[in-house]
């Protein structure tokens, strides 16, 4: 079985993904490197490339003569026996999308499958099945309540509910920080936030705040005929009855 590292990602947090590419191709010196670009191609990468970038975290390592599109990729990769090694983050990454499509192939990759991922990615879902599992949470802030709770933790952190957290993080510090964070959830893209409490170095959950619905006018650039089809795919395999075992096996 052939060794393939895949990163990059088409969401805002593909730089991070980058970085991460070089400590895994540290640690997987034989991994073939395949990075997946913005415009949703893939094209192979040398080694000495990717750990001699020395900005992965503003720019991508370059690009080389393309494999196709993902879906061409991801067919290429069960021809030929691989197994892929995701060194992905946020988005269609870690969202079940990107797991379902290989899935559907029967190609082995690391991490989540495309269900617990899918669940996982929501924070506020997760928390809800995370108290079905028995697993205890805080109760949740609301955004329309950030007020009240600034009043009583005295420091907040805001991220989006539905992303990663290497970009849209907000520290609230001060009562003029409240602001940002209502300019975020204005704006789209970001409207759903977690909010968490801060003690000293650490983070304590707070709760997740929030509108939904915003990441479909977010994901309008995504192929829409693949989306409904991975999510009906991911749907069928949620089983209210078999969340705490996906989630937590």
């Amino acid at each position: 079985m052939r060794i393939t590292l895949l990163f990059g990602g088409t969401n805002k947090e593909r730089l991070v993904s980058v970085a991460t590419g070089q400590a895994l191709h540290t640690a997987l010196p034989e991994a073939e490197l395949w990075f997946w670009d913005v415009d949703d191609t893939v094209h192979e990468t040398a080694s000495e490339t990717l750990l001699q970038h020395s900005r992965p975290f503003e720019s991508h390592s370059g690009r080389t003569p393309s494999l196709g599109s993902i879906e061409a990729a991801l067919d290429r990769a069960k021809a030929e026996n691989r197994l892929l090694v995701l060194g992905l983050h946020g988005g269609t990454a870690e969202d079940g999308e990107l797991q379902a499509m290989c899935e559907l192939r029967g190609l082995p990759f690391t991490g989540s499958g495309s269900a617990s991922s899918h669940l996982a990615f929501d924070k506020v879902a997760a928390k809800r099945f995370a108290a079905i599992a028995g697993v205890p949470s805080p109760a949740g802030v609301m955004l329309e309540d950030i007020e009240a709770a600034f009043a009583q933790y005295g420091k907040l952190i805001a991220k989006p509910a539905r992303d990663g957290s290497s970009y849209g993080l907000i520290y609230v510090n001060a009562k003029q920080d409240l602001i940002a964070v209502r300019n975020a959830a204005r704006l789209g893209g970001i409207s759903d936030r977690a909010v968490h409490r801060r003690r000293g170095s650490h983070l304590w959950r707070a709760g997740a705040a929030g509108r939904r619905g915003v990441f479909v006018a977010a994901d309008r650039d995504r192929p829409g005929r693949r989306r409904l089809r991975l999510h009906r795919q991911i749907s069928a395999q949620v089983d209210a009855r078999d969340l705490p075992r996906t989630l937590f096996a």
